[in-house]
């Protein structure tokens, strides 16, 4: 009994180990880093990957802000007409 025993060790505790240098923020860093040593070209090249030039985005942004003032004309219109009229 006792070999059997023998053969079936528990398994050892797990640890997560952190060590002492250990930077929790350490891909926020690195992407920084990265950041801050991009050069011109390297930045021209990433413009030219990103899904949408900037004229579109800026199409879409006019769009969201056009129904934003048509919201609130809307909703100084009813104002006006509840005022009015009560």
């Amino acid at each position: 009994m006792e070999i059997i025993s023998f053969y079936k060790l528990p398994e050892p505790k797990q640890f997560e180990h952190i060590p002492i240098y250990y930077d929790s923020k350490k891909e926020e860093n690195e992407l920084n880093e990265n950041k801050n040593s991009r050069t011109f070209e390297d930045s021209y090249e990433i413009a030219n990957k990103v899904k949408g030039s900037f004229r579109q985005q800026r199409k879409k942004t006019s769009m969201d802000v056009a129904k934003y003032d048509i919201r609130i004309l809307i909703i100084i219109v009813v104002l006006a007409f509840y005022f009015l009229f009560s």
